[in-house]
């Protein structure tokens, strides 16, 4: 509920400063500069987001891991004590957490690329680009694709929802949005 849109903001400030960095052509210096400030207004704060998501799911995943290992879980979050240990589950929170830094180290990288302005050495500097760009996001999308909670997890995924569908007493359901069966409340 907060870090999307929060993104999505500063994702339209980027794009605000891009249009005004765009308009300015060749004869405006003074836009031309507005629209770079703009542009790092947006990413510092992409980052800044970035970095309060990444301490605030951090310091959850810790006291909830505190918890679970005091010995004095309650009846009721056995279920999550037992997944909490589970090989997959923390190959999967570990592997959220390698794709997020690379997507952190891209954005701040793209604060030092847009820095110099427009053709600084920096954004000229080809290799730099691609490791420190291209090859960030190409491995938080790898990992994110190879470890999707769909295949990492059975439970989540439709085929497993339609193989425990079987063994349940028919109920009566209702379709979704995207024409997936519910069951009513």
């Amino acid at each position: 509920m907060i870090f999307v849109p929060a993104d999505v903001s500063c994702l339209v400030i980027q794009a605000i400063g891009g249009g005004i960095a765009a308009s300015a052509g060749r004869d405006s210096v003074s836009l031309l500069q507005h629209g770079n400030r703009t542009i790092m207004a947006g990413i510092v704060l992409q980052v800044i987001v970035l970095g309060a998501y990444g301490a605030m799911a951090g310091d959850y995943f810790f006291r909830v891991g505190r918890y679970f290992r005091s010995g004095s879980v309650a009846p009721e979050h056995q279920a999550g004590a037992a997944l909490f240990v589970n090989k997959r589950f923390r190959t999967f929170v570990w592997t959220m957490v390698v794709a997020y830094a690379g997507l952190l180290i891209r954005c701040i990288y793209r604060i030092a690329e847009m820095a110099g302005g427009w053709g600084n050495h920096i954004m000229q500097d080809e290799p730099s680009f691609v490791v420190l760009e291209s090859f960030m996001v190409l491995i938080a999308c790898v990992l994110l694709a190879v470890f999707a909670p769909g295949i990492f997890f059975p439970q989540m995924s439709h085929k497993f929802a339609a193989l425990e569908g079987e063994k349940r007493p028919q109920t009566q359901t209702e379709s979704d949005s995207a024409g997936f069966e519910m069951e009513r409340v």
